[in-house]
C-alpha cells in the first residue's frame, strides 16, 4: 500500500514533535543547556488534554540531542558557512540538529540519506520554500564528511542523490537569505 503524498509516517511526526521540543528550547533560550533541555522534554511529556503524548522516539532524539549538542551544533556549523548559528531559522536549526544527531548519535539505526530526505521533508512543510534545499546540502556534506572519517556507510549508487545542489554558487544563494 503507498503512502498518501504529504501524510508522515509515526517516526516522521516523532522528527517533527522532536524538533518542536528543540524549538520551544531555542525560543525560550534553553537550548544551550543539555539539562534545560532535558528539564522542558520532563515538562513536555506531561499529557495534557490539548496535545498527545511525546512519543518515545521524540524523547530519544531530543535527550540525544541534548547528550550531543555541541558535537551536532559544530558540525553545523562548520558545514552550513555560517558564522553563527543564531543566524539560522530556528526551525532549520531545529530540524538540523534532530537529523543530525540521528546521523552520529543514532546511525546503527537509521541510515544517513533517510535521516536527510526525513529532514528535507520536515522543511517542505512547516519552513520556507528556501529551507529544503538549505537543510539538504548541509546534511549532505555532513554526511559526506562523516563517509570521509569512517562513520557512516557508503551510499549504494542506485539510491545515491543525483545532481544534489551543493556548490558554491547554491551557498552563495541561499546564505544571501540567512
Amino acid at each position: 500500500m503507498a503512502k498518501k503524498q504529504g501524510t508522515f509516517s509515526s517516526r516522521t511526526k516523532a522528527r517533527k514533535r522532536a524538533a518542536d521540543v528543540i524549538f520551544e528550547a531555542q525560543q525560550k533560550g534553553l537550548d544551550r543547556d543539555g539539562e534545560q533541555l532535558l528539564d522542558l522534554l520532563a515538562q513536555r511529556q506531561l499529557v495534557s488534554a490539548a496535545q498527545t503524548p511525546l512519543p518515545a522516539y521524540s524523547r530519544q532524539i531530543v535527550r540525544g540531542v541534548a547528550q550531543f549538542r555541541s558535537e551536532i551544533d559544530g558540525q553545523i556549523q562548520k558545514h552550513s558557512k555560517i558564522k553563527a548559528l543564531d543566524r539560522l531559522p530556528g526551525v532549520d536549526l531545529a530540524i538540523l540538529r534532530v537529523a543530525v544527531w540521528e546521523m552520529i548519535g543514532n546511525r546503527d539505526d537509521v541510515d544517513p540519506i533517510v535521516a536527510i530526505d526525513e529532514a528535507v521533508a520536515i522543511a517542505k512543510s512547516i519552513s520556507t520554500d528556501r529551507s529544503p534545499a538549505f537543510v539538504n546540502a548541509v546534511l549532505d556534506a555532513i554526511r559526506r564528511d562523516l563517509l570521509a572519517q569512517g562513520e557512516v556507510p557508503a551510499v549504494p549508487a542506485e539510491v545515491a542523490p543525483a545532481g544534489e545542489a551543493t556548490t558554491d554558487e547554491l551557498w552563495d544563494e541561499l546564505l544571501d537569505e540567512y
